[in-house]
């Protein structure tokens, strides 16, 4: 492999990560939002309910697709406490992935965000 050739696709590597990183630190961003505005509402998720959480997932527009098959599918940011009994600081986030089929009677789509506590 030429010099040339070899530099041009360490260009397109860099070039590359720095778009990934751009969709993580949005998505990120994105998640932030979300959580902020549910915790915002009138009936929002109790702050007990909340301290006693050891994780937080976030799934951004969630997408459900139906037409006798199913698909839903979604990604999402989540944060866990950290230490041996979990009552530790918040961790770093992590991405997560929503893959899911379905079969029967169905018929329409959607999207929606989810938060979840565990």
């Amino acid at each position: 492999m030429t010099k040339n050739r070899l530099l041009v696709l360490l260009c397109i590597a860099a070039s590359l990560s720095t778009i990934a990183q751009d969709k993580i630190q949005d998505r990120i961003g994105q998640s932030s939002e979300v959580l902020t505005q549910i915790l915002s509402r009138p009936d929002a998720i109790p702050q007990a309910l909340l301290d006693k959480s050891v994780c937080v997932l976030v799934f951004l527009d969630v997408k459900k697709v139906g037409v006798g098959v199913g698909v839903t599918y979604g990604r999402g940011v989540i944060v866990c406490r950290s230490g041996k009994d979990m009552s530790d600081p918040w961790s770093a986030p992590a991405m997560y992935k929503l893959d899911v089929g379905s079969l029967g009677v169905q018929l329409g789509r959607s999207s929606t965000d989810y938060v979840l506590l565990g």
